[in-house]
């Protein structure tokens, strides 16, 4: 039975005070490679003799996120940097929301499958 499984990351147009932003949800791979460049080593500070910690920026990783989910128009540390503050938190929402769906529209489509009827048949 050939998969109907789409492996293509979903896009969506949002507009934010007139401007249009196309967004594309990232792959778990890429949502990793950013996890790694917001995270840093440091000294364990409830033991010092313990091994390091390992500690993410949540703010660094959600600026990563941001640039890597925009994908029109392209934006770098410097144009993000510039954007008002309402335009950058309306994308952090957008793209919170992409990658941490509460809404039933940007949830993951799961069909329901019931049991009996997809159960191997026994012998018998």
């Amino acid at each position: 039975m050939p998969s109907t499984m789409s492996t293509e990351p979903a896009t969506k147009t949002v507009k934010i005070r007139g401007q249009k932003f196309v967004i594309r949800e990232l792959t778990i791979g890429e949502y990793d490679d950013l996890e790694k460049k917001a995270t840093t080593k440091r000294p364990n500070p409830v033991n010092e003799e313990g091994p390091d910690i390992e500690v993410t920026d949540r703010s660094k990783l959600l600026r990563l996120m941001v640039l890597k989910y925009v994908i029109d128009p392209h934006l770098t540390l410097a144009t993000l940097a510039e954007l008002p503050m309402r335009v950058a938190l309306g994308l952090n929402d957008v793209v919170n929301t992409m990658h941490f769906p509460e809404e039933k529209d940007a949830k993951a489509e799961i069909e329901e499958v019931d049991d009996e009827e997809d159960a191997p048949k026994g012998e018998g």
